[in-house]
């Protein structure tokens, strides 16, 4: 291989000098050439088709167009008729919807105007508010005359968890002392009489 390579000088056209260039070997035997020939695939020319056999292949192209436009005309028919059937299932399911939606909104308007009176938040449940009634002695004959009844601050405190503006609690009493409390009388408020 080294032997085929060859140095470009000045007189080499098209070329930059310094370069290497392989040169082709010669072979007199001619086996590359009977392999290029091997190679290389044979083309022949398909023959010409008569007007009677191009007729003939339009006519089966056609049929066959025409069967699978009928295919899908009928493919189309079902669905029509499916989507009417389809239609009604779907008014249908969501008409129930719609009304699951309503039931669900009275509910949850119920609850609201309720407030979360009786409902478990957090550890302790929100008190229901007690109903204040005037016994007939209390009442008076004009509704100008009715006093207020009840502790203000309770109930806007009831209020206010009712509306979960606070958390519910419940009161927290002191506990009993273990021990009691002696009282001592100070010198100064001693009576020595």
């Amino acid at each position: 291989m080294e032997s085929a390579r060859r140095e470009v000088t000045e007189g080499d056209a098209g070329v930059a000098e310094g370069m290497v260039l392989d040169e082709p070997e010669d072979d007199s035997d001619g086996s590359i050439s009977l392999q290029e020939e091997s190679v290389m695939p044979s083309q022949t020319l398909p023959k010409r088709k008569t007007q009677q056999q191009r007729q003939k292949a339009l006519r089966v192209l056609q049929e066959h167009r025409n069967l699978k436009e009928k295919a899908a005309r009928k493919r189309m028919l079902v669905t029509v008729e499916r989507a009417k059937a389809l239609g009604k299932q779907i008014d249908k399911a969501q008409t129930a919807k719609e009304r699951e939606a309503a039931l669900s909104k009275l509910e949850k308007l119920k609850a609201k105007s309720r407030g979360t009176a009786g409902m478990r938040i957090g550890r302790h449940r929100v008190p229901e508010p007690e109903v204040e009634v005037q016994l007939g002695d209390d009442l008076t004959e004009t509704l100008t005359g009715i006093k207020v009844e009840g502790n203000l601050f309770k109930d806007r405190f009831l209020s206010m968890q009712n509306r979960a503006l606070i958390e519910p609690r419940t009161p927290v009493f002191p506990t009993h002392r273990k021990h009691k409390v002696k009282e001592v009388e100070k010198f100064a408020w001693k009576r020595f009489a």
